[in-house]
């Protein structure tokens, strides 16, 4: 009467799932520092007043 339960999401669902969070992840947080990075060269180019990058940058 002893029965093995069977995980219900197996260790490569698990393991697929972990890598994908942590590639979304990596591109949020390039997402958001690109445009502190490259905020001087928007700037230079549109014409923007620091007024108007903090607008942009929030």
């Amino acid at each position: 009467m002893s029965e093995v339960s069977q995980p219900l999401i197996s260790e490569n669902v698990k393991r697929y799932t972990l890598g994908v969070l942590v590639v979304v992840y990596t591109f949020n947080f390039i997402d958001r520092q690109i445009l502190s990075i490259l905020i001087e060269p928007i700037k230079a180019d549109l014409g923007i007043s620091d007024f108007g990058m903090g607008l942009l940058s929030g």
